[in-house]
């Protein structure tokens, strides 16, 4: 009998059919003789319909949420599905009896355009390297139609019927079609054996995940193609494939683990797995948007010191979206960092709506119970307070009006109040535009906006365009000098705040010319403080 029916069974049925040139052997990929048995020789070629793939395989819609829930796209299988990856699970098809195998394709996620395949082995002697290998091509192109290759979901490949004793692994080429009739070594090879990957981290040298559908009788192979040793999203569904073995019971399922069945408790639409809110029907997906800084001049429509201190918060926006990637609620939390005002400043946040569009508005202070809030009743748009009293945000330090802006005075913790908006409908994320929104620093008929904002209803009319303000109400050519310089900054991240009384333009030497050329030159000027500078001695350290 042929200890591997594979390659008899394959290569008799496609007699007269044109062959793929050999490839070139790569290091690590088979022999120098013989680095690939090719198993299937079709033309399988961007846009073309292979025409020996024998049968169709069926996947109910139970089965494809199991396989999203298994295996995420973007989610780092180590993190997302640990127990997939784990040291002790299997990878490769052990036959304890004779059987017949097909294998088909189910879907690809991948950039690459790679080949994949199969290479029987005695289980009780697998291949020590490579160059032991015998590397059958299943699928040349293992691409969707219209994605780069010809493949539906379910077209099935007959492998034929294999020995007991014998086990099945896996290998895939990254990016080894080239489109031309050719298999290839492609960039590198990976295998379902861990040893043969060539990857000395033994937490890195897991390519492949072998997964049982236990209520249909299969098997699911998945492949990560970027060697996990050069980075990759490591979310091992770039190609995903099923193995059909008959009879069941003739595979050794030690170690195999199941699919991961998908819950959705909430009825949604979207699995557990994915769901940020499994028991909320209304919410699906958390989209949180970069930590970032304010920073405030709050002597508008004068320039003043110009030392961008006298409020400074971090912010954090969060969206809940819906099962349809609509906004349902926006939580927007703020900081208090620096206070160099005597000035009882309050922070506003507008958001380009009717006030119809939102249905409720909570407030919670630091770690304290979360209070309904309210809308403001002057403003024409959604405006709501997040606090009123910069100073009950960031009390001053000992011997000081300030907090936080003076080089040798103790550093105060400021506090966190967070803003969570419900809206009436969902929302398209595109109407809220970006955040953090219209946050302003208002005082009375004084108001301190990023440039491009409009005045509120209650500022005061008669300071616009006086001092060294040069806004045009209606223009985006708002809450600026003649020369371009705002009076509230957006900055990523954390920042070094000057200190009291210093001009930011003392600290960072190239705001001005980022200022004067748009935001053109000096792109990064808030990450490159003077080093030497006092401003920044003793202030910034926690």
């Amino acid at each position: 009998m042929n200890r591997f029916a594979l390659g008899s069974v394959l290569l008799t049925s496609l007699a007269g059919l044109p062959a793929f040139a050999q490839p070139t052997p790569t290091s690590g990929a088979g022999t120098s003789s013989n680095p690939y048995l090719i198993a299937d020789l079709d033309d399988f070629g961007r846009y073309v319909e292979p025409t020996r793939l024998s049968t169709f395989q069926t996947y109910s819609d139970v089965f494809k949420q199991d396989v999203v829930a298994s295996l995420p796209e973007r989610q780092n299988l180590t993190l997302s599905r640990p127990q997939l990856i784990a040291q002790a699970v299997s990878r490769n098809l052990r036959l304890t009896a004779d059987a017949d195998v097909t294998i088909s394709f189910v879907h690809e996620g991948a950039g690459y355009r790679n080949v994949a395949g199969v290479f029987p082995f005695e289980t009780a002697n697998p291949p020590s390297s490579p160059s032991e290998v015998e590397h059958y091509t299943v699928f040349p192109n293992a691409s969707f139609r219209w994605s780069g290759g010809g493949l539906y979901m379910g077209q099935t490949i007959d492998l034929g019927r294999f020995d007991a004793g014998t086990s099945l692994g896996f290998w895939l080429n990254a990016n080894g079609w080239k489109g031309d009739g050719n298999v290839t070594g492609g960039n590198w090879t990976v295998y379902s054996i861990d040893a043969l990957n060539g990857i000395s981290d033994p937490e890195l040298q897991r390519q492949t995940i072998l997964l049982r559908d236990p209520d249909a009788g299969r098997f699911v192979i998945a492949f990560e193609d970027i060697r996990r040793d050069r980075g990759g999203d490591q979310d091992f569904n770039d190609v995903i494939l099923t193995i059909q073995v008959t009879p069941y019971s003739a595979v050794d399922t030690t170690g195999i683990p199941d699919l991961v069945v998908a819950k959705d408790v909430d009825g949604d639409g979207v699995n557990n797995s994915d769901d940020d809110y499994p028991d909320d029907p209304s919410k699906a997906y958390k989209v949180t948007h970069p930590l970032g800084t304010l920073a405030y001049e709050d002597l508008w429509p004068a320039r003043g010191d110009y030392d961008f201190n006298d409020l400074v918060v971090s912010y954090e926006c969060v969206e809940a979206r819906d099962a349809d990637n609509k906004v349902v609620e926006l939580t927007c939390t703020y900081t208090g960092l620096a206070r160099g005002a005597a000035y009882h400043n309050g922070l506003w946040l507008t958001l380009p709506l009717a006030p119809d569009k939102v249905a409720s508005v909570h407030r919670t202070f630091d770690a304290g119970d979360e209070v309904e809030w309210e809308l403001r009743q002057d403003q024409s748009k959604a405006t709501v307070v997040a606090f009123e009293d910069a100073h009950l945000m960031l009390y001053s330090s000992p011997g000081s009006i300030f907090c936080n802006t003076e080089v040798g005075k103790p550093r105060v913790s400021g506090r966190k109040v967070a803003v969570r908006i419900t809206f009436a409908e969902p929302l398209d994320p595109s109407s809220l535009g970006e955040a953090p929104y219209d946050t302003f620093l208002k005082r009375g008929g004084v108001e301190v906006h990023l440039p491009g904002f409009q005045p509120s209803d209650t500022i005061d009319p008669n300071l616009i365009g006086t001092v060294d303000d040069a806004t045009e109400v209606g223009t985006d050519n708002t809450f600026k000098t003649p020369w371009g310089q705002p009076w509230v900054l957006r900055l990523p991240g954390n920042w070094k705040h000057p200190s009291e009384k210093r001009s930011i333009e003392v600290g960072y030497r190239a705001f001005v010319p980022w200022t004067e050329s748009g935001g053109e030159r000096y792109p990064l000027w808030y990450a490159n403080p003077e080093p030497d500078d006092s401003i920044w001695r003793e202030l910034t350290a926690e």
